[in-house]
């Protein structure tokens, strides 16, 4: 029955129960209703964060300017770093000096090598600008240069050709110790590499006209073997291998006998605020130089150069 009763006879019986009344209502004094809750709307949820963005003082900090790359991100960029490592600069070594170097001896007759005066004193790191002719010219550079220096000099190597399938780059890189450069698309890939080897120590070996220039014609030197020498603060050395053109010519798979010349010119150093295209201007007057005839430079015999066959530092 007392659930059959309406509110008003609740309320009611508790006005005529006089210590019920008076416990009730203190009970309401103590405790107090909680008002009824209201959904805020979006814009009053986001209202205290606007008004915090808008004070000065409290905005966010401009990002702080990167930092340079460590050596742990330069042997990030190096290709394949395992070329660079002792046991395979032994094994290049072992290969160059009883495979390539007296195969390339047999089609090089005579051998001469001029200039070298020009490389003593010089330590790594280096850049060596060669005038590009033929696929001759990577296996004359390396031989004609002293051990010291052959043992720690990579070689810039097209990456649409001899990187066009893995069985061929992984047999230039053992090698000749070449890494992939980009000639016509993503440059500053091969530009990132060459500089991530010279700060590493090593020399690097570097074509500027970008291709194997025609026999009588010269092409212009790229801006970013400017670039490499101002950011490094390496000294350029230009060299050329006059001849390999007519013993191996564009289209032509197997070489024919005769002379060749590999020459070295004197070391170019670059200002620090120098201009990479200037840069690379100056580079190309000193390979057309090299390969004038200029009988003041004393040539010396492939016996008067044979360096001997050292132990290649350790990578």
């Amino acid at each position: 029955m007392h659930a059959l009763l309406t509110r008003a006879d609740r309320r009611g019986r508790l006005a005529e129960c006089p210590t019920t009344s008076a416990k009730w209502r203190e009970s309401l004094a103590d405790h107090p209703t909680p008002p009824a809750r209201r959904r805020e709307s979006a814009a009053e949820r986001t209202a205290p964060l606007a008004e915090c963005d808008s004070r000065p003082d409290e905005r966010a900090a401009p990002p702080a300017e990167p930092r340079r790359a460590s050596a742990a991100h330069s042997s990030a960029v190096i290709h394949n770093p395992w070329a660079l490592r002792a046991p395979a600069v032994w094994l290049r070594a072992a290969l160059q000096a009883g495979l390539i170097f007296p195969l390339l001896g047999l089609v090089c007759r005579p051998w001469r090598v001029e200039g070298v005066e020009h490389l003593c004193g010089l330590q790594p790191p280096l850049l060596f600008a060669a005038r590009h002719t033929s696929h001759l010219d990577t296996p004359s550079l390396l031989r004609a240069l002293p051990p010291h220096l052959r043992h720690r000099t990579a070689v810039a190597a097209a990456a649409d050709y001899f990187y066009a399938s893995a069985p061929l780059g992984a047999l230039a890189t053992l090698l000749f110790n070449t890494f992939p450069f980009p000639r016509h698309a993503r440059a500053r890939a091969g530009l990132e590499r060459a500089a991530a080897l010279l700060q590493a120590g090593w020399c690097v070996l570097l074509y500027p006209q970008g291709t194997r220039c025609p026999p009588g014609v010269s092409l212009s030197c790229k801006g970013g073997i400017g670039l490499l020498a101002r950011d490094g603060a390496i000294a350029i050395v230009p060299v050329a291998a006059l001849g390999a053109e007519h013993l191996l010519p564009r289209g032509r798979l197997l070489p024919r006998r005769g002379p060749l010349t590999v020459r070295f010119g004197p070391a170019l150093h670059v200002a620090p605020d120098a201009d990479p295209r200037a840069t690379a201007t100056r580079v190309g007057s000193a390979l057309e130089a090299l390969c004038a005839d200029d009988a003041s430079v004393p040539s010396q015999k492939a016996g008067c150069v044979a360096w001997p066959i050292h132990r290649p530092a350790s990578a």
